[in-house]
């Protein structure tokens, strides 16, 4: 599933300074090792209450970003990032994840982030390739960073931890990877949103805003 190893885990932590740990994929191959976790809440997404007909806890944003970068055939196999090429998370690599992780951080907005993804990314060509708007992904944006602000209404601080949206974004980061310098490139993604996100040992590796983006 992915192009990484259990001992690609090391180091990952290490490269963010301490206050920003939770943006660290070491949380993204936690919630790969335990797929039941992130298997229930994109289950949780279309949770209905039948007497009234309504949704329960799909109005926790976790849960909707799970149902929105993650699908299941069956309900017996584990979620797995979404390749459907009408949805926008099907064109989300680490660079991208990167960004929309370091706006949702810097808390930026609409404008900020639309500027960003067509400087960095080209998302105006991924829009144009894909068929899908750059509206859509700035709303999968919007999403991340409901995600990440959310509280523990749900129980989602709970089981995932600080920024919850953040855990869960970073499980498609594990999956998409397709080898070590994907995670480097998704650091150096979120160091031009925050600039003081790096530690000391990550400043070293050059994954500065200055270091090559």
């Amino acid at each position: 599933m992915s192009g990484l190893a259990a001992h690609d885990v090391r180091g990952c932590v290490a490269l963010f300074a301490r206050p920003y740990w939770h943006l660290s994929p070491a949380r993204g191959a936690l919630l790969l090792a335990a797929p039941a976790l992130l298997a229930n809440l994109h289950s949780a997404a279309g949770v209905h209450d039948a007497q009234h007909w309504q949704r329960l806890v799909s109005a926790s944003p976790s849960a909707q970003l799970a149902a929105a970068l993650f699908h299941k055939h069956s309900l017996e196999e584990p979620p797995r990032g979404s390749k459907l090429r009408s949805l926008p998370a099907a064109y989300l690599d680490a660079p991208l994840i990167g960004h929309l992780a370091g706006l949702a951080q810097a808390r930026a907005g609409e404008a900020q982030a639309e500027a960003t993804l067509r400087a960095h990314c080209d998302i105006a060509a991924v829009a144009r390739e894909s068929g899908v708007t750059i509206a859509r992904f700035l709303r999968l944006g919007e999403l991340v960073r409901a995600a990440c602000d959310e509280g523990d209404e749900y129980g989602m601080v709970s089981a995932l931890g600080a920024q919850p949206g953040a855990a869960v974004l970073l499980r498609l980061l594990w999956e998409r990877a397709r080898g070590r310098s994907c995670l480097l490139e998704y650091a150096r993604a979120v160091a031009i949103h925050v600039p003081d996100v790096l530690s000391p040992s990550g400043l070293r590796l050059g994954l500065g805003a200055t270091g090559g983006q």
